[in-house]
């Protein structure tokens, strides 16, 4: 017999906590307290929750996930760093969503706008010919006025003349190096929303 799944409500009962506080709990908010957010999670693997991604990003906004737009997927420099960027996000829970430009300022704006949905917390993007011939990054400017943070990379040939991006290519640490500084700025985001909002209500 299939057993019932824990509920938010059920787990708020028994550490009598809000239903708030317990969600923000598990997803790692920095509202929470690291003492209660290990002991609300430490309570939830004993029940064996399964929390709602949907219902959960739909609540506080962020998705857990990692939009990527390259302009292909058969360079070898690209995959790579599509590797490096895939395996630093899953080793944090989050997802990737990747995108492919072919080096079309069309295709790159469309994918930008698809993104831009709500379906992602931020984007890395490696711009493609066009856009650089073109010396447009109006699409891109659009995507960053949402309050969502973009991460964008020259074309590699041009990134091999600066020393830092020769050594990040040489170890093959580029998409790790991206993945880590896109979840910086995503929790930067988090924690000035979060002191936006408490500075409203103190107002108020």
């Amino acid at each position: 017999m299939i057993q019932p799944k824990t509920t938010l409500s059920e787990i708020s009962k028994a550490l009598n906590l809000s239903v708030s506080t317990i969600s923000k709990s598990l997803s790692d908010s920095a509202e929470i307290s690291i003492t209660t957010k290990k002991r609300v999670q430490e309570f939830a693997r004993q029940c064996n929750y399964v929390p709602n991604h949907f219902a959960t990003s739909c609540r506080r906004g962020y998705t857990k996930t990692i939009g990527l737009i390259i302009p292909t997927i058969l360079d070898p420099f690209y995959a790579k760093v599509f590797i490096g960027i895939e395996k630093y996000l899953d080793q944090n829970n989050y997802k990737l969503i990747v995108s492919i430009s072919d080096e079309s300022i069309e295709k790159e704006s469309k994918n930008l706008t698809k993104m831009g949905d709500g379906s992602v917390d931020g984007i890395i993007i490696y711009t493609t010919k066009e856009t650089e011939l073109r010396n447009d990054y109006s699409h891109i400017d659009l995507f960053t006025k949402k309050r969502k943070p973009v991460l964008t990379f020259d074309r590699p040939h041009e990134m091999i003349h600066n020393n830092t991006i020769i050594e990040y290519l040489e170890t093959e640490n580029l998409g790790t190096e991206a993945a880590k500084l896109i979840l910086k700025r995503i929790k930067n985001a988090e924690i000035n929303h979060y002191r936006r909002k408490i500075r409203i209500d103190t107002l108020t």
